[in-house]
């Protein structure tokens, strides 16, 4: 199993692993992205299931999705909390 396959598991099945973020970290190292010129492909809604972030809102919860919205070319973006389950956003 890859290294993508194995930390994409853990992200579903086990969101509170330790070892998301040595997975993370080593795909990183691995990946040739560079953000001056590849932002673009960040562009859109993302899930968020893991964060190195200390802040306890960015912290994975069964109970909530946490979305970002980024727009990195006009340097946007929006963290959204809602509750699991609801299909519309509530503002």
């Amino acid at each position: 199993m890859k290294l993508e396959e194995k930390l994409l598991e853990l992200v579903i099945f086990k969101p509170n692993s330790k070892k998301i973020e040595i997975f993370a970290k080593e795909l990183e190292s691995e990946s040739n992205f560079v953000l001056s010129q590849d932002k673009n492909k960040l562009m859109g809604i993302w899930e968020l299931r893991w964060s190195s972030s200390k802040a306890p809102f960015l912290n994975y919860s069964p109970l909530l999705d946490n979305l970002q919205i980024l727009d990195p070319v006009n340097l946007n973006g929006l963290n959204l909390l809602k509750p699991r389950g609801i299909k519309a956003i509530i503002g």
